[in-house]
Parts: C-alpha cells; structure tokens; sequence
C-alpha cells in the first residue's frame, strides 16, 4: 500500500508599522484687538489630514492647514483669550495626535481728554469729562508752560488739575492743548512717550 505525503503550504502576509502623528499647536501667545493671529510656530508630523478648532466664536481662514491665520470674534475679544487646537489625524492603527495652545487677546487702549473748554489767564482749571479704559499707566502732557497737578485717580476715569504757575507764561491769544496718552504692559514705565496705541 502506497502512502501519499501531502504538500507543504505556506503563505505571508505583510504588517505595515505606522509612525504615530504628532502636533504642536504652538506657544502661547497674544494679541491686540483688532488683530488676527497667524499660527506660524505650530508643527505636526506622519499625519493624514489635519484640523484647527477654537474653544470660542472666532474664525479660521483655513482649518485644514498647518498655520492658519484666526480671527478672534466680539466674543473672544470680551473673553479676552481663547484656545486653539491642533488635531493630526494619524495613519492606520495609530491614534490622532492633539495640541492646544492659548491666544490672550488684549483690549485696545481707549483714551479720551475730554471736551475743548476756555479759562480765564489769571485762573486755573481742572480737566474734567478726561475717560481711559483697558490700560496701565496714564500720562498727561500739554503745550503750554504751565504745570499739571493733583492728579486723581478713580476706577477708570481721571480728573486732573492743570495750573499755571503765573499768569504771563500764557499767550491769551494761543490756545492750549493737552492730551491723555495711555500705556499697557510690562514695559509701560519705560515709554514716556507712549501713545494711544501703544499694546504690549
């Protein structure tokens, strides 16, 4: 009796290993009001497809790539910060990486000197209606030669008292300007000359 041996199968199959995504959203960082935000230091890597998501109201003028630039909304602007994530929708098998960074959003300065007036030359006059909000630091400066003094300081709005040291240091036929320059920010002591639109 003959006996038969069956043949040997084989057969393969091929496993892929895929790197895992990775993101980086970016730094935290900050804005002016009024400003966009160009999302220039974010990263990602072995991805499919990526996606830009706001935790507020603002929008993105593309979601779909790596720096997008955000517009922040009257929302967000209130809000003052919002976050914004990086999502790296990753190959097979492998999980989506996701990166949120946080953009403050500073208020802009707003200053007001208050409504023009006339004085007496032999007089002195304090500035009333003066109004400033979202700032640090105030300075008042002005064209004549007199002196600024008594300066008070209360919640957002300030009365100070403008005072000439004599009469004859004043032209009766100029007028005087005087103007409130406002400043925000860590730097803000050393700017003596800031502006309105000084936003740090």
């Amino acid at each position: 009796m003959a006996i038969h041996l069956a043949s040997r199968i084989t057969n393969s199959m091929n496993l892929t290993i895929n790197p895992s995504a990775t993101s980086f959203a970016g730094s935290n960082s900050s804005i002016c009001e009024g400003s966009s935000f160009t999302l220039s230091t974010s990263n990602a890597a072995n991805y499919t497809s990526l996606s830009w998501t706001s935790s507020g109201t603002g929008t993105f003028n593309n979601v779909s790539v790596l720096h997008p630039v955000y517009t922040p909304s009257i929302a967000d602007i209130q809000s003052g910060n919002v976050n914004l994530t990086l999502t790296a929708n990753s190959l097979a098998a492998c999980q989506s990486a996701v990166s949120a960074m946080t953009l403050q959003i500073t208020r802009q300065v707003v200053a007001d000197a208050g409504p023009a007036a006339s004085m007496c030359q032999s007089g002195s006059y304090v500035v009333s209606g003066s109004s400033a909000l979202f700032y640090s630091t105030i300075i008042w400066t002005h064209t004549g030669t007199g002196t600024l003094k008594q300066f008070k300081l209360v919640a957002s709005y300030l009365t100070p008292g403008l005072e000439w040291n004599e009469y004859n240091h004043i032209n009766p036929y100029s007028k005087l300007s005087y103007t409130l320059h406002t400043c925000r920010g860590p730097d803000a002591a050393y700017h003596p000359t800031c502006s309105t639109c000084f936003c740090r």
